[in-house]
């Protein structure tokens, strides 16, 4: 590994500090969604939902898989050039987002694109979309530098500043949806000037005007690396912006406020998980150039099952509990998007697998091999969206965010379980032992999830927290015991429990 001291923590450490970061911000992150959609209501939370998920799509597919690129580069070495590279293409990313913002100010593409939904909204999303970008990507350098500990303790003095903000807001009944974004954007700005500040800071010295051969070079590698996967953005973009086009077109604002809601009760699921996909990322590319495909498969085989399996525990919970979650979040206003939130809490069981099989490729340099599976599965998806969205008179079911929630985790099995297949031909690991560990931990975790739903339901106290509170627990020490008695279900080795208790016995003793 490169760099100072900092890039020389462990992978288990810097997981570690990682994980304890998103713990903590947990609960930052559910007060925070619990008090939006309370804020606005289902129609304007819907607006809010809309707009900012159309302007991360697009940002998204302008990134082009750029950064990722990025990411490969530092991961193998500080690479002030491809740095320099990037602030110039962020610059230009922001000026074509702010461009189309505007052209959403015409009043035809008003009407085509952004049905009932205010022009005011649409640069303040473009901003929105493009600060939670930059951050991502300034968080994901900090990474491949190894400077995880500062860049988290960065990320929770903003998300605690922003949440103070929030809820004062809220407290003075000034939360509209104009004040909401202008918050937002402060929020996420901060957090990309403490991201960003970690890494000039770290370079120093180390920083040196890079030649034109090396500019030249970086500039191939960058295009080499994301023509195919800015061809699949392409697709994927126009797909996922189509789906919810045609959600608002059908079933306006209030649905889409009910899919926004269940997209963030999955998102709060992938909180834990997503810790880890960055640094087994940064493991890949340097087994990568190293040659070593059995370090690779190494790293998959250990860490897939555990990602799987710790949002399992957490998907199949919220499922179950659907019913309490909605009311938490969004109050009796929202009861209709039950439905959609018990199957989109479902959605993060396989996006941890998703993501590591694709960090894999993008390690290799295979990312052709995600291009051709991405586009299938979009062609795919915008079909089964159209059938699951449409009233019955235009030859669809009419199920509104309950159809496209379905839509969403159906594609998302099917395409991660192809993308496991083909790696399993690059790399050696095992195709039917993976599929075999996914369905026995789920099933494990929905049976228990189930479990203490009906049981908790026997012993109610009337009071949704508490009961809600009680089900966790009680569901909790189930998935335990079982996980004492059969670790390799979840991915764990005796040792990894034995490392548990021991900690546990060390923190008691304090």
């Amino acid at each position: 590994m490169t760099g100072n001291n900092r890039s020389s923590d462990s992978l288990a450490r810097r997981y570690s500090f990682k994980l304890l970061a998103n713990a903590f911000s947990v609960p930052l992150y559910l007060v925070m969604e619990a008090i939006l959609p309370r804020a606005l209501g289902p129609s304007q939370y819907g607006v809010f939902s809309y707009t900012t998920g159309m302007f991360q799509y697009l940002v998204n597919f302008l990134d082009g898989g750029t950064s990722s690129c990025l990411f490969n580069r530092m991961a193998r070495g500080r690479d002030w050039c491809a740095m320099l590279f990037y602030r110039n293409f962020s610059l230009g990313l922001l000026g074509v987002v702010l461009a189309l913002a505007g052209l959403g100010f015409f009043p035809a593409a008003d009407a085509l694109v952004m049905p009932d939904i205010p022009r005011w909204s649409l640069p303040l999303a473009g901003l929105w979309a493009y600060f939670t970008w930059a951050g991502r990507v300034l968080r994901g350098v900090n990474d491949a530098m190894g400077n995880t500990a500062d860049s988290e303790k960065a990320r929770m003095a903003a998300s605690i500043l922003g949440l103070i903000a929030l809820v004062a807001l809220f407290a003075m009944n000034l939360l509209s949806l104009s004040v909401l974004f202008w918050q937002q954007i402060a929020y996420l700005a901060l957090m990309c000037v403490g991201f960003g500040w970690f890494v000039v800071r770290d370079w120093g010295c180390e920083k040196k005007r890079p030649s034109a051969e090396e500019k030249k070079a970086c500039r191939r590698e960058f295009i080499q690396f994301s023509v195919p996967i800015f061809i699949n953005g392409v697709a994927a973009a126009l797909a996922l912006m189509a789906e919810r086009w045609l959600l608002q077109h059908f079933d306006g604002n209030v649905q889409q406020g009910f899919f926004g809601l269940s997209q963030k009760v999955g998102m709060a699921c992938f909180l834990f998980i997503s810790a880890m996909v960055p640094l087994v990322m940064r493991e890949f590319s340097i087994a990568f150039g190293r040659k070593d495909l059995r370090l690779m498969a190494a790293l998959y085989d250990r860490f897939g099952p555990m990602l799987f399996s710790l949002a399992a525990y957490f998907a199949c919970f919220v499922a179950f509990e659907a019913p309490a979650i909605v009311y938490l979040f969004g109050g009796a206003q929202f009861a209709g998007a039950t439905g959609a939130v018990q199957v989109m809490s479902l959605y993060p069981v396989h996006q941890g697998y998703g993501q590591l099989t694709s960090s894999a490729f993008y390690a290799a340099g295979r990312t052709r091999s995600v291009l051709w599976v991405s586009i299938a599965v979009n062609i795919l998806g915008l079909f089964l969206a159209y059938v699951a969205i449409a009233p019955h008179e235009s030859g669809g079911l009419n199920l509104g965010a309950f159809g496209l929630a379905v839509k969403t985790v159906v594609v998302q099995i099917v395409s991660v379980t192809l993308m496991i297949w083909l790696l399993s031909r690059i790399i050696p690991i095992s195709f039917w032992r993976t599929l075999g560990q996914q369905a026995a931990s789920l099933l494990v975790m929905c049976g228990l999830a189930w479990g203490a739903a009906r049981t908790g339901a026997l012993f109610s106290t009337g009071v949704v927290v508490l009961d809600f509170v009680l089900h966790g627990i009680a569901y909790t020490v189930a998935v335990a015991a079982v996980a004492v008695l059969i670790p390799r279900i979840f991915g764990l080795r005796r040792s990894d429990l034995q490392r548990i208790f021991s900690m546990a016995r060390r923190m008691a003793r304090r």
